[in-house]
């Protein structure tokens, strides 16, 4: 038989029933209980009936168990390789984002390069016009008019070529030998190289004539259209520079960022694998 019994702060107890009317104390509150209907001065030690005793009740450090070397190893790795694997992957986001800019600055730089050989063109235009409807003043430009007198030299330079051609042709068509005939090849070839220079030229001290006009908005009869296009132009070369400078400072800062990112990343790996190996 056991008699079953409470403290007053509630925890309940369970005792054979010899042990009748002797204290003890709670092991919840540390209260003296006396144990019903059997009076005695004599202390005894109480088991509760529904905990384990104090001795033996598990810590919450027993209750985890501690992780081995090898554990917490393998967690240091796994943390390290995830920061790596993050690194890289917006390492990888950088450059991505570094080559989309890399392609709209080619994009752009092509525009700015077919603008460029526009606003030549009309250049050429302007200064040729110009020239021929004897617009400018040696004495007014402000490089003393060598770029006018440029323009004069080259076309009597191609004149002149243009008569050494017609000779050597006259001379082909009456040559009678091979060898004359060969001279004359020789000739025409070099004629025809010098014009194609002077061509050249001319084009060039055209354009130098034509920036000339454009810079001081001088109007040749008939040109109007192409000295506006020519200013709409010179104002979407700036704009097109301007874009190329932007993207080329987002650029750099995706480079930096991409090498800054991969280079975290390479030096978490190498922690890594110092560790393991």
């Amino acid at each position: 038989m056991t008699i079953s019994f409470s403290c007053e702060c509630g925890k309940k107890y369970q005792v054979a029933d010899e042990n009748g009317g002797k204290k003890s104390r709670c092991k919840t509150c540390g209260a003296v209980i006396v144990i019903p209907e059997a009076p005695s001065e004599t202390p005894l030690e109480l088991t509760a009936i529904d905990e384990v005793p104090a001795e033996e009740k598990p810590t919450a450090q027993q209750k985890e168990k501690p992780a081995t070397p090898e554990e917490r190893m393998d967690e240091e790795l796994k943390e390290t390789f995830g920061k790596a694997s993050s690194a890289a992957k917006k390492g990888a986001g950088r450059a991505w984002d570094g080559l989309k800019t890399a392609g709209e600055m080619a994009k752009t730089g092509k525009k700015l390069a077919a603008l460029n050989l526009e606003l030549n063109r009309i250049c050429r235009e302007l200064g040729s016009a110009a020239f021929e409807q004897e617009m400018l003043n040696p004495k007014t430009m402000d490089d003393g008019g060598q770029s006018l007198f440029r323009v004069e030299g080259t076309r009597k330079r191609m004149e002149e070529v243009k008569g050494f051609i017609e000779a050597a042709d006259r001379r082909y068509t009456s040559a009678s030998g091979a060898k004359e005939k060969a001279l004359a090849a020789k000739d025409i070839a070099a004629a025809k190289a010098a014009r194609k220079k002077a061509e050249l030229d001319l084009d060039k001290a055209h354009q130098n004539l034509g920036e000339y006009v454009l810079r001081f908005c001088m109007e040749p009869e008939g040109k109007a259209e192409a000295l506006q296009r020519a200013l709409e132009i010179e104002d979407e070369i700036k704009e097109t520079k301007q874009d190329i400078s932007d993207l080329g400072g987002v650029l750099y800062k995706n480079k930096l960022g991409a090498a800054a990112v991969v280079l975290i990343a390479i030096i978490l790996i190498y922690i890594v694998l110092k560790v393991v190996f």
